[in-house]
């Protein structure tokens, strides 16, 4: 699926870039996501797919992050994030507590929009649709389907198994002896990560780790 959308966007399909937004709902009080101690969070559980996605879209960093939250026994249990980039803005928004949330993005170009479905962290659908011309009553829609891989084992969440691509693509890459797919780079796994700091920093979201390691205070992006 994303090497069709990063084909998509290099291809001006929808023209430049301007505005793109997605949305994650998850309910679970599992430890792992609701405790200080183990590094939960909406934001840290499910937004770094919002954050990798909105970086893969505009090609880069953002300029500036604007983040607020709402904070319950030391994590976030929502937060909602603006990521000014130099040619558009992502406006993303998490939550634990309802799964009644849209489980989606939009992409918005100068000569129309992309859907991505059904879910954000294992979409595996595109809707493309350009905008109609003058004489012509509608604009061309396109959809690309990208089924989830077959499995027989059983997952803990649902659509697990849609992370199965990313597990085949570090395989690859390790039995041919590489370091990082030419999917996500390391370079651009550190830019994603700098983001997730400069929210956290934003929302005061400050890990039990980042106290013992002396990280309480760093500060990304404002």
């Amino acid at each position: 699926m994303s090497k069709k959308l990063n084909e998509l966007i290099e291809n001006g399909v929808i023209g430049d870039i301007l505005y793109m937004s997605g949305t994650k709902g998850i309910y679970t009080e599992k430890d792992r996501i609701c405790s200080n101690d183990y590094g939960g969070g909406a934001l840290m559980d499910v937004g770094i797919y919002l954050v990798s996605f909105a970086h893969m879209v505009f090609r880069g960093s953002p300029t500036k992050i604007t983040a607020s939250s709402k904070l319950k026994n030391g994590v976030d249990s929502q937060t909602t994030v603006i990521l000014d980039f130099p040619t558009g803005q992502a406006v993303l928004a998490v939550i634990n507590g309802s799964e009644n949330y849209s489980q989606d993005y939009y992409i918005v170009g100068t000569k129309g929009t992309v859907h991505v479905t059904p879910t954000a962290d294992t979409p595996d659908r595109i809707t493309v649709k350009i905008l109609k011309k003058e004489g012509k009553p509608d604009g061309d829609t396109q959809v690309f389907e990208f089924p989830l891989i077959e499995s027989k084992n059983h997952y803990n969440f649902p659509r697990s198994e849609g992370l199965g691509y990313e597990a085949q693509a570090v395989g690859e890459a390790w039995r041919s002896g590489k370091l990082e797919t030419e999917e996500m780079k390391l370079d651009d796994s550190i830019k994603i990560m700098e983001t997730m700091d400069g929210i956290r920093a934003q929302i005061g979201l400050v890990f039990a780790a980042d106290k013992s390691n002396g990280n309480s205070e760093k500060k990304i992006i404002h």
